[in-house]
């Protein structure tokens, strides 16, 4: 995700990426089955960093947060 976060999406290579964990790229892809595959995860990663509101709030506060 810091790679991504510095040099944004376009310049988030799987060999870059590689580069900077110390492997060769071709390694990656026994984890992710392609770049877009990775995104996915990121944008995972993502979203589960969104604090989801308190479910007791009635439902048009929990939308205003």
């Amino acid at each position: 995700m810091r790679l991504a976060d510095e040099r944004g999406l376009a310049g988030l290579t799987m060999r870059r990426l590689a580069a900077e964990l110390g492997v060769e790229a071709m390694s990656l892809y026994n984890h992710v089955a392609n770049k877009r595959d990775l995104l996915d995860g990121i944008a995972a990663r993502v979203y589960e960093s969104i604090p989801l509101p308190d479910p007791a709030l009635a439902w048009d506060e929990r939308l205003r947060l």
